[in-house]
């Protein structure tokens, strides 16, 4: 489960950079935005599995340390959502979805 922080708060690092990633990848160009958006979707994939360990774990699960490695991630989720969105619009562009999570705002 801390590896799944620490895979967040590298994608984070990533929509922080100052400058996007280069504009070309394996099968053409990628816009920022799209790039952004990529980075976003792994993040809440990142989180689904955190959420819904399987029904047979339940008894080994500690559910107050789920609870509080989750908000974390949200927050983190919430930071790279931000820092995407700021990335995207250096780039002229804007993200064509928004993410939020801990207070509703987007």
């Amino acid at each position: 489960m801390e590896d799944s922080r620490q895979r967040l708060q590298d994608m984070v690092s990533l929509l922080s950079a100052s400058t996007p990633p280069p504009p070309e990848v394996v099968g053409g160009a990628i816009s920022v935005a799209r790039w952004a958006e990529t980075v976003l979707q792994q993040m809440l994939e990142v989180i689904w599995v955190l959420e819904g360990p399987a029904p047979e774990l339940d008894e080994l699960v500690d559910w107050r340390k789920v609870g509080a490695l989750l908000s974390d991630c949200y927050e983190l989720l919430d930071e790279g959502s931000e820092q995407g969105a700021d990335m995207a619009k250096r780039s002229g562009e804007e993200l064509s979805v928004t993410i939020f999570c801990s207070d509703g705002v987007p």
